[in-house]
């Protein structure tokens, strides 16, 4: 099944403007072939996969490229405090918390591409439980 048209919608926008901006890092949940595609299709200098057992795997999809990785929680977070003006934050829920603050703690735009805020804000603020799912892809851009 093809990603939904909001999983792809970032990067229409950024292949529309290949000569504004730099992809610093790209991180992925599980899915390397996915992230290995758009690392080099941008020319991402890190790519991150969310879990560990796979990083082997994203090693060998990167094979000949210049692209530094990364796999785990560790990898995730610091994909976000990599130097970039802004980080596209997709992934959703709990998850996306950690990287999406590092990048504010080092002061970066944070663009939200997810649910997950008002999900969490609904659970911690009301009590309730929102849905959550791990996104596809995340990243840092240099304008």
């Amino acid at each position: 099944m093809p990603p939904a048209r909001s999983a792809t919608a970032p990067w229409d926008l950024l292949r529309g403007a290949r000569d504004r901006y730099q992809v610093e890092a790209l991180t992925a949940n599980s899915n390397v072939h996915g992230l290995a595609k758009l690392a080099k299709e941008f020319g991402a200098r890190f790519a991150a996969i969310a879990d560990p057992a796979r990083l082997s795997e994203l090693k060998d999809a990167l094979a000949g490229t210049r692209i530094e990785c990364g796999a785990g929680e560790s990898a995730i977070i610091e994909q976000a405090a990599r130097p970039a003006d802004w980080v596209m934050a997709a992934v959703s829920g709990a998850a996306g918390l950690k990287p999406a603050l590092a990048a504010v703690d080092r002061g970066a735009t944070v663009a939200l591409a997810n649910k997950g805020v008002p999900r969490l804000r609904r659970r911690f603020l009301h009590g309730t439980r929102g849905e959550g799912r791990c996104s596809h892809l995340a990243g840092g851009f240099r304008a």
